[in-house]
């Protein structure tokens, strides 16, 4: 980050399509698993600017408070740490948008029946004390982990904009500068 500008330059061409490519369908896995948006984690292959400036929000928010905001080793422990961070998305961005995401009804995440104590239960046997502190902390809300860092205000929100289930409320770039 440019301290003089405010300016970041974040750089991964191995997504980058021609500029003649106008095809927003993508048979290719898109971005690291720790700053994948929560679509593209449920499989969607639709790539948009709202896939980077989540990406962004994560990388940014892993500057300010010094570790990964979403942590996981698998696509589905991600999701889960999402899950954990952002509470369940509602009823509204289930229907209107997650309903064309491919994985989403392949998961117990959203089910009222399901808990984050199953998850605990299930890895506590194969874990040391020291994994399961650290999955405590993943559960902490990003509300509250970000109160906790003493951030400005500022960041607060903008982290709190671009961190969101719905790529339709999702801040966009320009809203973001």
């Amino acid at each position: 980050m440019d301290s003089l500008t405010g300016c970041m330059v974040i750089c991964d061409f191995g997504c980058a399509h021609s500029s003649s490519d106008n095809s927003s369908d993508s048979n290719e896995e898109v971005g690291t698993r720790y700053y994948k948006a929560p679509e593209h984690l449920f499989g969607s292959k639709i790539y948009s600017s709202s896939t980077d400036t989540w990406s962004l929000g994560a990388i940014y928010a892993q500057l300010l408070i010094g570790y990964p905001v979403f942590a996981g080793e698998n696509d589905i422990e991600q999701i889960g740490r999402v899950v954990s961070r952002l509470g369940k998305p509602s009823k509204k961005v289930e229907q209107d948008e997650m309903h064309d995401y491919p994985d989403t009804n392949k998961l117990m995440f959203f089910s009222d029946s399901y808990s984050d104590d199953d998850y605990e239960d299930e890895y506590s046997s194969e874990s040391d004390d020291e994994e399961m502190e650290a999955l405590r902390a993943s559960r902490i809300p990003l509300k509250q982990v970000i109160d906790d860092e003493n951030l400005s205000e500022i960041d607060k929100q903008l982290i709190l904009g671009i961190l969101t289930w719905s790529i339709k409320d999702r801040l966009t770039i320009p809203e973001v500068l």
